[in-house]
C-alpha cells in the first residue's frame, strides 16, 4: 500500500540529491549553449522572429552575437556558424563530427535515406560511386566539355530565333544545362528537343519551387494536417514521385531489359550493382540509384541556371564590366572562335567576373543545412548531437572584414594590381568547403565560364529603351535566385554565323 511505503532519510537524501544534480545538469548544458536572438516561444521557438526575407537578419544576428548563435526552430536546436575560421574549422577540422545531414521531416519524406543528401553514413559510400562514375563519364575532359558546348550550341540556336524579342532567358538556360546533366545521366540519345526532355527541367524547376514553400513543415511538421495543401506537401510529393518513377525508375527499367549497357550514369551505376551480386547489406542497389539520380538532376542544373542568371542581370547593371569582358574574348579569341575549357587561362578578366557574381550574389546563404553526429564543445560553447548546423556563407562572401566594400560589384578584386593573374582567396566558398562541398564543383565552373563566355562574345544584351533596368534584389529561397526579369540578346553581328569552335 501507498501509505505503507516510507522512505528511510538516506534514501530520501540520494533521490533529492540526484535530482537536484539532473536539474543542474540540465541548466549548466543550456547555459552553454551559443547565445541566441531572442526569447524561444514553445512549440514554433525563434520562427516567429524570422522574416521573409532573413538573409540581413542573419546576418545582424551574427555581428552582435556570433561566430556561433543558436535558434530554436520547431522543435529542433540549430547552431548558425559565421566567419570563414569558423566554418572552416567545423566542416574541416572536425569534419568527423560536422559532416551528417539533419532528419528533418521533408529530407526523411523525400530522401528516404537514400542518395548523397541522406542523413545516414551511406551517403560516403553513394559520393564515393558516384565521384568514380563522374570522372569515368570524363568529367573535366574534353568528353564533358563536348557535352556543354553541344548545351550551349542549343541555347545560341534558341536566342538567335528569338530575334532580339524581349525574353526571360531563365527557361532557356535552365533547358540548355539540363540538357548536359540528362546527357550525363541517361546518354546522347535522350535528346534536348524530346518531350522528355523539357518535362524533365521542367520537373526540377518545380520541385524546388515547391520546395520552398514547404521548408516550414522541416520544422512544424503538425501543420500538415491543416485542411488543404496550404504549404504545397501534396504537390512536392506528386512532382517528386513523377520525377523519380514515371522518368528515372522508367529509365533505369529499360537499360536492365538491355543486355548492352552503354556508357551512362545509370549505366554504369547498374554495372557497380551487378559487381556487388546479392550482397545485402550493399548499399549501392536501385533504391539508391533512383535518389542519387534525382540529387545529380537538382545540383547540376538549378544553381548553374540561377548564376548565369545573376550573371546577366549584373552586366546588365554594369555595362562598362560588359565591355571589358568582351575586350578580354576579342583580344584573345577574336569573334568567330569559340571559347574552350582550355582558354580560362588567358580569359582572366571574364574568369574574375564570374568569380564576383559568384561571391556577390551568394545564391546558397545557408547551403545544405549540416549536424552534429555527436555532443561537442566547439568554441567554448555545447553543441548537442543532432543540432542543426547551418553555415552563414553569406558571412564570408559579404564580409566587410574579407572584401572591403562587399556589396559593390567589382571583379578586379580577384586580379592582381597588373590584372594579369587570378587571386586565389581562401575566403571564396561559393560551393561551401569540407567533404560535403558541391560535388559537380569542376563542371559548374566549366558551364559557368563556357556559357558566359559564349553569350558575352555573341550577343549585347540590353532592355528597351527608356525602361527601367531589372531588380538586383532576390527572391529567397532554396536557392536565391533573381526577381523575374527579360531582356533582349542582340548579336553583335546579326549576320554572322555561329562562332567555330577552336582548334
Amino acid at each position: 500500500m501507498l501509505e505503507d511505503f516510507v522512505l528511510n532519510p538516506s534514501t530520501a537524501i540520494i533521490l533529492i540529491s540526484s535530482a537536484a544534480l539532473l536539474t543542474i545538469y540540465g541548466m549548466t548544458k543550456r547555459s552553454h549553449l551559443p547565445p541566441s536572438p531572442g526569447w524561444s516561444l514553445p512549440v514554433i521557438g525563434h520562427l516567429y522572429m524570422m522574416e521573409s526575407n532573413p538573409r540581413k537578419q542573419f546576418l545582424d544576428w551574427g555581428k552582435r552575437l556570433g561566430p556561433l548563435v543558436s535558434l530554436k526552430m520547431g522543435s529542433h536546436l540549430a547552431v548558425v556558424l559565421y566567419g570563414y575560421d569558423t566554418i572552416k574549422e567545423a566542416f574541416v577540422k572536425h569534419a568527423d563530427v560536422f559532416s551528417n545531414r539533419p532528419k528533418t521531416f521533408i529530407t526523411q519524406i523525400l530522401g528516404k535515406d537514400k542518395g548523397f543528401v541522406t542523413s545516414t553514413n551511406q551517403w560516403k559510400k553513394q559520393r564515393k560511386v558516384g565521384s568514380e562514375i563522374l570522372r569515368h563519364l570524363g568529367l573535366g575532359s574534353n568528353v564533358m566539355e563536348e557535352k556543354v558546348q553541344e548545351g550551349i550550341t542549343e541555347l545560341i540556336d534558341q536566342l538567335d530565333k528569338s530575334q532580339c524579342a524581349l525574353i526571360n532567358p531563365r527557361r532557356l538556360i535552365s533547358l540548355s544545362i539540363s540538357r548536359i546533366i540528362t546527357t550525363l545521366v541517361f546518354g546522347q540519345d535522350f535528346r534536348y528537343k524530346d518531350e522528355q526532355m523539357a518535362e524533365c527541367a521542367s520537373l526540377i524547376g518545380d520541385q524546388v519551387s515547391l520546395l520552398e514553400g514547404a521548408a516550414v513543415l522541416n520544422f512544424l511538421p503538425f501543420l500538415r494536417h491543416l485542411p488543404g495543401d496550404i504549404f504545397k506537401l501534396q504537390k512536392v510529393l506528386a512532382t517528386s514521385e513523377k520525377l523519380e518513377e514515371d522518368l528515372i525508375a522508367k529509365q533505369i527499367q529499360l537499360r536492365q531489359e538491355s543486355s548492352d549497357l552503354s556508357e551512362d550514369f545509370i549505366c554504369c551505376y547498374l554495372k557497380k550493382i551487378r559487381e556487388n551480386g546479392k550482397k545485402q547489406d550493399s548499399a549501392i542497389n536501385e533504391e539508391n540509384l533512383v535518389m542519387v539520380v534525382s540529387n545529380l538532376f537538382a545540383a547540376g542544373t538549378e544553381t548553374t541556371c540561377t548564376t548565369l542568371c545573376w550573371a546577366l542581370l549584373y552586366l546588365l547593371h554594369h555595362p562598362d564590366v560588359y565591355a571589358k569582358c568582351y575586350r578580354d574574348i576579342v583580344s584573345h579569341l577574336g569573334t568567330e572562335t569559340r571559347p574552350r575549357a582550355k582558354d580560362q587561362h588567358y580569359l582572366k578578366y571574364i574568369s574574375a567576373t564570374i568569380m564576383e557574381v559568384q561571391r556577390i550574389s551568394s545564391i546558397a546563404p545557408f547551403s545544405l543545412y549540416h549536424s552534429a553526429s555527436r555532443d561537442i564543445m566547439f568554441k567554448d560553447y555545447l553543441i548537442p548531437k543532432g543540432t542543426i548546423i547551418i553555415p552563414s556563407l553569406d558571412s564570408v562572401l559579404l564580409s566587410e572584414e574579407v572584401w572591403g566594400d562587399p556589396r559593390s560589384f567589382r571583379p578586379e578584386r580577384f586580379l592582381d594590381a597588373a590584372g594579369q593573374e587570378l587571386i586565389d582567396k581562401e575566403e571564396f566558398i561559393p560551393f561551401s568547403i569540407g567533404n560535403r562541398a558541391c560535388l559537380g564543383k569542376a563542371l559548374a565552373k566549366m558551364e559557368l565560364f563556357l556559357f558566359l563566355t559564349s553569350l558575352v562574345q555573341r550577343y549585347t544584351i540590353s532592355v528597351p529603351q527608356g525602361a527601367s533596368l531589372p531588380s538586383l534584389k532576390d527572391r529567397f529561397g532554396l536557392s536565391c535566385s533573381p526577381l523575374p526579369f527579360e531582356i533582349c540578346f542582340v548579336p553583335r553581328n546579326s549576320s554572322s554565323q555561329p562562332a567555330q569552335e577552336s582548334s
